[in-house]
Order: C-alpha cells, then structure tokens, then sequence
C-alpha cells in the first residue's frame, strides 16, 4: 500500500508539474475505479451464487456516499499539497505519523514502549534523517 500511494504520489506530482488540474487527475482515478467495479460486477454476474446487490447498495448508500465525499476532499486537498511541494518532502512529513502515534500512546494511554517500537522509532528516525540530508 505504501509503495502504491508513494508511487502515485510522484506520478500525480508529475502530472501537477505539466500543470494538469489536480480536479482533472482526481476525475481519471475515479473514472478507472469505475471501470474496475462494473468490470468486477458483470464478472460476478458469471458466478452461480451472485449476491443480492441492490438491498444491499439501498441500506449503505447514505454512508457510501458521505465516504466518498470525505475521500474526494482528501485526494483534492492532497493533490493541491502536492502542486506545491515535492514527494520526498511529503513523505517525511508521513513518516511522522507512525512515531507520533507511538509516542502519544505512551504518554496518553500509559502504553509501555516495547523494543520493537523502540526500533521502529530508530528505523524511521533514521529514514526521515537520510531523506532530510538527501533534500539539503
């Protein structure tokens, strides 16, 4: 997953350099997402036992729908980030993700800091190190 969005990232950067509208690249995403899904859904069709869809779309469509629109905000407001800075400066700054999470756990929830964490902490640390000299 991480390689995935890391690669689109640079992609979609790309794209923003060429001066594409980040509305156009988010329209492209969704457009193959839902080619992929009628695909997948007429592939079902071929199954013996398909599912009942319809009962099923009309009791979360309500959910699905505010989902979708909390994701095409996070990709829109992610893609107009991206416009302005570069990939690598955007995946430090996801880097400090996983280090806060552990360390508020700590301090917040009274969670003991195993050495695993402890290493995964150096790991990053030293990741976010490598690309910060890398960037300098």
């Amino acid at each position: 997953m991480t390689l995935c969005y890391g690669s689109a990232a640079i992609l979609n950067w790309e794209n923003l350099n060429q001066k594409t509208p980040a509305i156009f690249i988010i329209a492209s995403q969704e457009i193959l997402v839902f080619i992929c899904g009628t695909t997948l859904l007429l592939l079902q069709k071929k199954i013996k036992k398909p599912l009942q869809l319809v009962p099923i779309l009309q009791s979360y469509f309500s959910r699905v729908l505010l989902m979708s629109l909390v994701i095409f905000l996070g990709l829109l407001f992610s893609f107009l980030g991206l416009e302005i800075t570069n990939p690598i400066i955007s995946s430090v700054l996801f880097l400090a993700s996983p280090l806060t999470t552990i360390l508020f756990s700590a301090y917040f929830f009274k969670e003991k800091i195993k050495v695993t964490d402890w290493i995964a902490i150096g790991v990053i640390s030293f990741g976010a190190f490598l690309l910060h000299l890398q960037t300098t």
